[in-house]
């Protein structure tokens, strides 16, 4: 985009500003007219800003990895010359004008090779039941005629004010109902930790959850380490380098470091310099160390300068950016230590975090730039990194239940369906940028645009298949926060309640809330009583004012400072704790505040001051 900038692009201006950024979006925007069919090509006539993509598209030089439109546009040339597939038949769950212009294409031109297309159009008869009369409505599109509300259960809505309200309630039903002559499937949607325990707990395999998160910790090295190489010097940045459960620096000699942080917050002071003594004297005795070629002093020398460079004892100023090799160099050094150790951990996460150090530094010299700001640096982190890792530990359980992770990828008719989170989906808003001038530009080359309201209507009719496609419980579980945050139901309740004309008496009738369950001697849920076991009460220990123990036990301390004895006196007890046995509060590890760093200071200051003469009041006198 800069190479074929005249500065009166579209995206000039933008560029100047925020390069990495302005690029993702164009991107983003090429892509989705790629997935509509276009081919690269713009008549003369048609809007300054698609002649702009053009002309970037024309590059010669420019060589995309192909995205999905990319691919589509391949297999479609390859299906205009005639060719033998090994498919007889595509079955699809969704009517075929549902689908993208782009995927309809790709059927049609399928279909043009001979291969069958069939729609499976498996869905419940309707029963007269409350669920059998929504579905009806669903079909008609419209409310009955005739009010005829019995809240049978067929329609449940259970509610709960945490997930482990529910969870409970949902695994006690599971325990309970007979599920050998009967098909039941779970929409978990992103899943939870909280549900997967529960089940766990009433000996009931788990659904498995989404646990895609950037925050793991094999994934926090690679951005500390960068961030730490900007000045100014942030303590709490280091501190949070060397107390990783897995750091590239050693533990015995990060702990070094950590003691200097936390007495004097700063670099290259007196606590700095003995952190320094001490690691080299640990590396002159390590017998890693010893095994390694070379002689001893180039040992000890390589390992000092990779543990300086660990430190960022090197930094750089965030405007003026930091040298593109550097960056290229820390994204090696992190990838090789994490391929390293992940090799011989066996650990998938850190072998993954490695090739994303690796993707960020083809990122970068991918850019052109010699050196790089701080904000792009990180935007091309987040870029990279993105939603995170899987944890590779968080799996379903073989189960006599199915699970789906939305409605739409519901196939076949079930007897029961849990919808699991039953509140809003938090689907992003749909942007079209394009004028319509340029979508009927577009319309004319034959590049099909798909409207924001058949991308709605696609999602309203994925949801209708929770309905559709349940014959005997439709159960919608709606908790009302998580962890704190507030959430509102989902809208297709809306539409139900609007077909079936639910008032609150209505709604009281086929309402579950999830808390009565602990209330009830025998709860009845969905035709079933859900049985309960007594947990056994173990009291508490009482407390004792007197606790004897033989005198031998104790020993006896030659000296005593006013600080144990004022504790010996107080309570004795607590002087046997920490001085007998040895057992100490736990200490929060953290730098100190600004009350005692002036104290420190002022010690140290006063320190100075009688350690350079001893008589300083008598020369004022």
């Amino acid at each position: 985009m800069k190479e074929a900038d005249n500065n009166e692009r579209f995206y000039s201006k933008s560029i100047r500003v925020d390069a990495w950024s302005t690029a993702k979006q164009v991107l983003a925007w090429r892509d989705e007219l790629v997935l509509a069919g276009w081919k690269g090509d713009v008549p003369g006539q048609i809007s300054s800003r698609l002649q702009d993509f053009a002309h970037v598209e024309k590059l010669v030089h420019l060589e995309f990895a192909p995205g999905l439109g990319d691919r589509l546009q391949f297999i479609m040339s390859f299906l205009n010359d005639p060719h033998r597939l090994d498919i007889e038949e595509i079955r699809i769950v969704e009517p075929l004008a549902s689908w993208p212009p782009c995927w309809r294409n790709l059927l049609d031109a399928l279909c043009r090779s001979g291969i069958r297309l069939h729609l499976l159009e498996e869905t419940s008869s309707p029963k007269d039941t409350d669920l059998g009369r929504l579905q009806k409505a669903l079909i008609n599109g419209r409310k009955l005629s005739q009010k005829d509300f019995q809240g049978d259960g067929s329609l449940c809505l259970i509610s709960g004010s945490s997930e482990w309200e529910l969870g409970q309630t949902l695994a006690s039903w599971l325990q309970t109902y007979p599920q050998e002559h009967s098909k039941i499937l779970m929409i978990r949607g992103k899943g939870s930790p909280v549900l997967d325990d529960t089940l766990n707990a009433h000996n009931l395999p788990k659904l498995g959850y989404q646990s895609c998160s950037p925050w793991r910790i094999a994934l926090q090295v690679f951005p500390l380490i960068l961030s730490n190489h900007w000045e100014p010097f942030d303590p709490q940045r280091l501190l949070e380098i060397l107390l990783l459960p897995k750091a590239p620096i050693r533990r015995k000699v990060a702990r070094c470091f950590e003691r200097a942080l936390r007495e004097h917050s700063g670099m290259n002071g007196p606590k700095w310099m003995e952190a320094w003594k001490d690691a080299t004297a640990y590396y002159e005795n390590d017998s890693e160390l010893k095994d390694c070629k070379g002689s001893s002093r180039e040992r000890i020398k390589r390992a000092l300068e990779e543990l300086r460079f660990w430190l960022g004892e090197e930094r750089y100023e965030p405007d003026k950016g930091m040298p593109v090799l550097v960056i290229k160099e820390i994204c090696s050094r992190v990838a090789r230590w994490a391929a390293s150790r992940g090799e011989q951990e066996g650990d998938g996460l850190l072998r993954e975090s490695a090739s994303l150090a690796r993707a960020v530094s083809d990122a970068v010299g991918a850019t052109g730039f010699d050196k790089v700001t701080r904000p792009q640096l990180d935007r091309i982190l987040d870029s990279v990194v993105g939603e995170g890792l899987e944890h590779p530990g968080v799996y379903p359980q073989a189960a006599r239940w199915s699970q789906v992770i939305s409605p739409g990828q519901i196939m076949g008719v079930m007897d029961t369906l849990f919808w699991w989170n039953f509140t809003s989906p938090n689907t992003s808003p749909i942007h079209i940028p394009w004028t319509l001038d340029e979508k009927n530009r577009l319309s004319s080359m034959g590049v099909q645009l798909e409207e924001a309201r058949h991308r709605r209507l696609r999602e309203v009719n994925s949801w209708h298949r929770a309905v559709q496609h349940t014959s005997g419980h439709l159960v919608l579980m709606v908790l009302k926060d998580i962890a704190g945050e507030r959430f509102t139901i989902h809208p297709i309740w809306d539409e139900i309640r609007f077909l079936l004309e639910l008032n609150e008496t209505d709604i009281k009738k086929i309402r579950f809330d999830a808390a009565h369950m602990w209330k009830m001697e025998n709860p009845f849920l969905l035709g079933n009583t859900l049985t309960r076991r007594p947990l056994v009460m173990t009291p508490p220990p009482g407390a004792r004012r007197v606790w004897v123990i033989p005198d031998s036990s104790a020993c006896n301390r030659e000296r005593e400072s006013p600080s144990s004895m004022k504790k010996l006196i107080e309570c004795p007890l607590a002087w046997v704790f920490q001085y007998a046995l040895r057992l100490y509060a736990g200490d929060l590890v953290s730098l100190p505040d600004g009350s005692r760093m002036m104290g420190t200071l002022g010690h140290a200051v006063i320190e100075t001051i009688f350690s350079e003469c001893l008589f300083w009041g008598s020369l004022w006198a």
